[in-house]
């Protein structure tokens, strides 16, 4: 290894080094939260009553099915037994728990159901909870669903899977609003810099100083090893713990929906499987005392892209 190659491993390391510092500092100030963690479970073909994407849903026969603003049946994107989950509070213990949205291609290309002026809205989507579920339903007698195969080629979930889930924790990630002020105090603390400019914060402290054909290689490094700084991909898969955006929070400050619902990122697992927009993700959020009432009737509903 010659001296230029050393430098350049001395310049890496180092900033990892700072990187990881600086998470454990903020880590300690603003603790991870407990969170459920999916992923998908390619060797089972799910029923209708198992943690899944996509397919025909478990539905009470008392209730009517879910349409749209145009009167079409909604498809189901996600389902959660929380019986099939470790219990988290303030998730129930029991019941499943669905998102829907319309799978009209028009209104799916217009955002996936979202209503951008009011996303509590659920004319185009849908959040339904079944407290109690009838094991032996007639499953011929279930309303007729949309499989993957017969939507259009915008619906955001692409083949149906069952997904695994286990407790975990999320940690508060690069995109949170309270994030900056987190940063720069645990720079602060540790090195005693003052940032004073706060765009690309991370980047731009991390890699000062640092020769340009560094920077890139250094930010690659350090999103895709540490879950502070990565951006939403098939681990922000979730309930519950810190959401992590695209863009920005758009919640205001003083904003009811505190609880991070569900989060479902684009995922391409050797093929796609989820996708929204530009490889974006989608976001419920909750006011944490409706959610201890399982009142699913007033949530946030956005999704985000690139």
């Amino acid at each position: 290894m010659d001296t230029k190659e050393k430098e350049m491993l001395i310049h890496i390391i180092n900033a990892m080094d700072k990187a990881e510092n600086i998470s454990n500092e903020i880590k300690r100030v603003c603790p991870p939260q407990q969170c459920l963690r999916f992923s998908i479970d390619k060797d089972k073909q799910p029923s209708i009553f198992d943690n899944k994407l996509g397919g025909k849903p478990y539905w009470d026969l008392a209730l009517s099915y879910p349409t749209d603003e145009k009167g079409k049946p909604m498809a189901m994107v996600f389902q959660v037994n929380f019986e099939q989950c470790p219990h988290l509070e303030p998730l129930p213990a029991k019941g499943i728990l669905q998102f829907f949205i319309s799978s009209d291609e028009d209104i799916i290309c217009e955002g996936y159901g979202c209503d951008y002026d009011n996303p509590n809205n659920q004319t185009n989507y849908r959040i339904v909870y079944h407290k109690d579920v009838n094991r032996n339903i007639d499953e011929s007698l279930l309303p007729k669903h949309l499989t993957c195969e017969e939507l259009c080629d915008y619906t955001p979930v692409k083949k149906e899977c069952a997904l695994t889930v286990k407790a975990d924790e999320s940690c508060v990630s690069i995109t949170c609003k309270e994030f900056d002020s987190l940063f720069v105090s645990a720079v602060k603390k540790l090195y005693n810099d003052e940032i004073t400019d706060q765009f690309f914060i991370v980047d731009e402290y991390l890699t000062k100083d640092m020769p340009e054909d560094l920077v890139e290689e250094v930010g690659s490094e350090l999103f895709d090893t540490n879950p502070m700084y990565n951006g939403p991909d098939e681990y922000n898969f979730q309930m519950l713990g810190f959401p992590a955006f695209e863009q920005v929070d758009e919640r205001t400050e003083d904003s009811k929906y505190d609880t991070l619902l569900l989060q479902i990122p684009s995922i391409n697992s050797d093929e796609e499987i989820t996708i929204w927009g530009d490889c974006g993700s989608m976001r419920v959020f909750i006011n944490q005392d409706d959610l201890n009432e399982c009142n699913f009737s007033d949530v946030h509903y956005e999704f985000q892209c690139y």
